[in-house]
Parts: C-alpha cells; sequence; structure tokens
C-alpha cells in the first residue's frame, strides 16, 4: 500500500479512505485490461463483405512516412459471464468472512525469487570488502 495513504490516514479519514479506494480501483483496472488485452490479442483481421481484408492508413511519428496499418475484427466480450459466474460461485462457496488474511500460495511467482538478479546475491561483508568508491580512491 503506498506511504502516502498511511500519511494521509493519520491526518483526514476521508481522503486516506479515497486514496486507498482508488489505489485498489487501480490495481482491479489494471487486472482486467490485461485479461481484456490477452482475450483479444490474436483476433483475426477484418474483411469486408467480399471477404476483402481491410486495411488502413498509419503515419509513423518518427519517419513520418504512411503505411497500411490491419485493421482487427470487432472485440467480443464472450468471457465475461463466464468470469462474472466463476466469481459468484467462489464467492457462495466461500464459507469464510471476506475480512480475512490470505496468504500467497508457494508457486506464486513472488516466492520464486527474492530479487530480479539472475545469480545469487553475495555475503554483505563481501560487498563491503570488494566495493570502492569512483569519488574516493580509499576503500569504504
Amino acid at each position: 500500500m503506498p506511504s502516502r495513504f498511511w500519511s494521509l490516514f493519520k491526518t483526514d479519514f476521508k481522503t486516506a479512505l479515497f486514496y486507498f479506494h482508488s489505489f485498489i480501483a487501480f490495481c482491479i483496472r489494471m487486472l482486467l485490461s490485461a485479461l481484456d488485452h490477452n482475450m483479444h490479442t490474436f483476433r483475426p483481421q477484418a474483411t469486408t463483405k467480399e471477404r476483402k481484408l481491410i486495411l488502413k492508413k498509419q503515419c509513423s511519428k518518427r519517419t513520418k512516412r504512411w503505411h497500411p496499418e490491419p485493421v482487427k475484427a470487432e472485440k467480443s466480450y464472450e468471457y465475461i459471464p463466464y468470469l462474472m459466474a466463476t466469481i459468484l460461485k467462489a464467492r457462495l462457496d466461500d464459507k469464510a468472512t471476506a475480512e480475512r488474511v490470505l496468504s500467497l500460495p508457494e508457486e506464486h511467482p513472488r516466492h520464486l525469487a527474492p530479487t530480479i538478479a539472475l545469480r545469487e546475491s553475495p555475503e554483505l561483508i563481501d560487498l563491503v570488502q570488494e566495493y570502492q568508491s569512483r569519488f574516493q580512491s580509499k576503500k569504504v
């Protein structure tokens, strides 16, 4: 949660609540947009009634040249009723309260690697001994 939320919470509860809900809404919007993107990534190219492919003109800002761009078929939202039914069923089957704290499963990506580095981190004492500043010739 943003630290801004906690500092506002001490001063103005209504403002803090607004920021908290807007943060949650932001996270939900991001998840829904990712789902929408994934469901519509491989749409076919749109065609006319005569089965001709539809193209549009696109101008590149970098090169200032025009090029043809394919037009995708209209989006279909067939997955929305299934998504809603799955959420409702999960909520109905859940006997615990909604306020409980859930822990992440072991296979969650957050547990896969503690850092984004591709190798193990060395010990801190080794790092301190090897460290040399660009601005001072002495070791720290």
